[in-house]
């Protein structure tokens, strides 16, 4: 069978290819992204698996056996397939036993984190499933016997030039060009830019007149700039990468983990032309002349952080933000991308476009979130990127979410459509008013003292903690493992002031062995300032984390029980299935 390969027609670009490349000329995918997952069983040159389309004359991806060779080990990876099409997955074993004792097991994801195949490793030489590249079909709407008019002309392609200066860390550098729906196009992965503060210059075909995303990203989470060097990106209408006069959008590497932005493919935006008045015609429908043409407003982009905190199980967890109907992928963050984030923190910054309503989505492989007995882990989402101000976080969310969660929530101001004007004055102004007015302001909220010690082992870097609220999830306080480095064996004094109200005290530890024993010991303790009242008080002694509960103030239970959908200012939806075997 033929390997897939891209379609060429027209496309003056790099090469496609399925592997991994440090080639500087990107790859070019068709289409719909297909995470598999593998866990191998305790002979792993023995299985193989291939992707192939339903008659079975194109590979899309395949792995012989003896490609795995690490037991045991947990295998992540995407595969590309022409979006809209039915293939076919094949897993293998040679020794015609499966995975030994039903111990592995096989699953797909789709684009948008949902889980298609969930098989066990119970089989003998080989097991296929049929999957489908896209969302679920659905019934066509009802078609008009009217004949359309003319075809559509054909889209054609329009050369566009990316100009990019890198710092001294180029080798942390990457880019991908993507479709409006979020499809890769090109991509240049981390690891393509070998030289330091080099100037690499390309010329890619993309059709004309559509909107497509530049994204570049640094696996360093300090952009191509600043102290290590003067690096930007630009973008050329045509080939020549030193007409200025052809420049479409030009952005500086100062970025944190990845820098977006849109464009529209074809010349650059000429500046308005001068509008001249039109003298009044009486009560005429006619219009003469052409149609005066205006330029749509730009789109504003505020930046939002995400902060994911896991377990020790991090290839297990991945996070999606789409437009809130699920048409567009804005950030995708597939199960593997975090693989060598175990018991760690991430902050990512994001530009998103302003005023659209959006869904993240938490995800995690095994249906256990991050949390409990692996790890105390949380993420929260903020407008900015001061992730100490309470008041921009969008919303929070412990780890305890099973398969998945969702959340919906708006960047900057909402997008409304204008109000509707009557044609016709109100026949008479209304007696009564129609809302009660307000009375008087909102008394201030009392808050209590809670007095914080902790007594650090040896090493402190690897202790953190923060209190979040049992009733909306608000971190109020946070101190990440890290925190405290260079405190070895020290006594730390914290008093963090609180509303009444339930709060969870999650201790965490990336060494997996608490803060005490062999490596000093340690002990923690919280106590109500105003009566000196304990709240909580143990010993270090625990593995990667610890949860306990208090409370101060007066405050009702339905407060602490209320939905989740309440918190803060996105909606949740929270599902939590059981893994088949």
């Amino acid at each position: 069978s033929n390997v897939f390969a891209a379609p060429q027609a027209g496309l003056a670009g790099p090469e496609p290819t399925l592997s991994p490349t440090t080639s500087l000329r990107p790859t070019v995918s068709d289409g719909y992204q297909m995470t598999i997952v593998l866990q191998l069983d305790g002979f792993p040159r023995e299985t193989g698996w291939s992707i192939t389309s339903k008659d079975s004359m194109t590979t899309y991806m395949k792995r012989v056996p003896g490609y795995y060779r690490e037991s045991k080990k947990l295998i992540v990876e995407t595969v590309p397939l022409p979006e809209g099409t039915n293939a076919i997955f094949t897993i293998t074993d040679k020794e015609g036993d499966g995975f030994e004792n039903g111990e592995g097991y096989f699953q797909i994801y789709a684009a948008d984190g949902t889980l298609i195949v969930d098989e066990g490793g119970t089989f003998e030489s080989s097991k296929s499933v049929n999957v489908f590249a896209g969302k679920p079909l659905t019934l066509s709407p009802t078609v008009s016997m009217v004949p359309s008019i003319s075809p559509a002309p054909t889209q054609g392609l329009y050369p566009i030039t990316i100009a990019l200066r890198l710092d001294q860390w180029a080798t942390e550098t990457g880019m991908s060009i993507l479709s409006s729906d979020g499809n890769v196009l090109y991509e240049w992965p981390p690891g393509s830019f070998g030289e330091p503060n080099q100037r690499f210059v390309e010329t890619v075909q993309l059709p004309y007149e559509s909107e497509v995303i530049f994204r570049a990203t640094d696996t360093g989470g300090d952009g191509f700039c600043c102290i290590y060097g003067d690096g930007d990106v630009t973008i050329f209408a045509g080939k020549d990468a030193a007409d200025e006069s052809a420049v479409i959008e030009s952005k500086t590497g100062e970025f944190q983990s990845e820098l977006s932005f849109s464009f529209r493919v074809g010349p650059p935006p000429t500046s308005s032309p001068t509008v001249t008045s039109i003298p009044t015609a009486a009560n005429t429908n006619s219009i003469s002349g052409s149609p005066t043409v205006t330029s749509q407003p730009s789109v504003r982009s505020m930046e939002i952080t995400v902060v994911v905190q896991f377990d020790k199980y991090s290839a297990e967890t991945g996070y999606f933000i789409d437009s809130a109907d699920g048409t567009t992928n804005y950030v995708a963050r597939p199960l593997g991308y975090f693989q060598n984030e175990q018991s760690g923190k991430v902050i990512e910054t994001f530009s998103l476009p302003e005023g659209i309503n959006y869904r993240f989505k938490i995800i995690d492989l095994f249906g256990d979130g991050t949390c409990c007995w692996a790890g105390a882990g949380y993420y929260a989402v903020y407008e900015g990127k001061n992730v100490n101000d309470i008041s921009s976080q969008l919303f929070f969310g412990d780890g305890e979410f099973g398969l998945e969660r969702e959340h919906f929530f708006t960047v900057g101001t909402a997008l409304t459509p204008a109000p509707s004007m009557s044609q016709r004055p109100s026949v008479s102004p209304s007696v009564s008013p129609t809302t009660k007015p307000s009375i008087s302001a909102s008394p201030t909220e009392t808050m209590y003292i809670v007095d914080m010690t902790i007594k650090l082992d040896s090493d402190a870097s690897e202790t953190g903690f923060y209190i979040a609220s049992v009733s909306d999830g608000t971190v109020y306080f946070d101190r990440p493992p890290g925190y405290y480095n260079g405190m070895d064996k020290e006594t730390i004094e914290e008093s963090i002031p609180l509303p009444a109200g339930q709060y969870h005290f999650a201790l965490l530890d990336t060494g997996g062995n608490g803060f005490c024993c062999r490596n000093g010991f340690g002990f923690y303790s919280l106590y109500e300032n105003a009566n000196g009242e304990v709240l909580v008080f143990s010993d270090g002694q625990f593995e990667d984390a610890k949860n306990e509960t208090f409370s101060v103030g007066d405050f009702s239970e339905e407060e602490v029980t209320k939905s989740e959908t309440t918190g803060l200012r996105g909606s949740l939806i929270h599902r939590q299935r059981n893994h088949a075997d």
